[in-house]
């Protein structure tokens, strides 16, 4: 009986980087806010936790003629409920962010997406992210987006 307390011991250490190759749902109990430091402690393990990520980027895009009073409020009014939302959202999502693009990013390409997404959160290597949803706020709709985006 003896023997049978030592082997119910705590088990092996666990490798976070096998746990996450083995693609177990470890990004729904970690916070944003809390994975910081797991995203910047090495490049594999920020792929790793990227590849986590689900993405739901809602957008529009800035027209030559600009925006009215009631648009500009709405813009800010989304911004500072995603900055109050995002830490507190766990890290596979979906992630709700709102972006707004100047009209020169037309026709949308990955780099001018990832470089706006980096600027929201740069902890994240938003090429390995593997799910991402956009909607456009505008009648931009498929016309505006790269071929292999859609």
């Amino acid at each position: 009986a003896g023997e049978e307390q030592e082997q119910l011991g705590p088990p092996e250490d666990v490798d976070l980087q096998y746990l996450l190759k083995e693609r177990l749902p470890i990004g729904d109990f970690i916070s944003m806010a809390e994975s910081k430091g797991l995203f910047l402690s090495s490049k594999e393990t920020r792929a790793l936790f990227s590849a986590l990520v689900t993405l739901m980027l809602r957008f529009d895009v800035l027209t030559p003629g600009g925006c009215t009073a009631e648009e500009v409020a709405e813009a800010r009014r989304r911004s500072q409920r995603i900055k109050a939302r995002l830490p507190q959202e766990p890290v596979s999502g979906p992630l709700g962010i709102y972006i707004r693009f100047p009209l020169r990013d037309i026709p949308f390409r990955k780099v001018s997406i990832f470089r706006a997404l980096y600027k929201v959160i740069p902890m994240v290597k938003w090429e390995e992210c593997l799910k991402v949803q956009m909607i456009c706020k505008g009648g931009l709709a498929e016309s505006g987006i790269e071929r292999n985006m859609r």
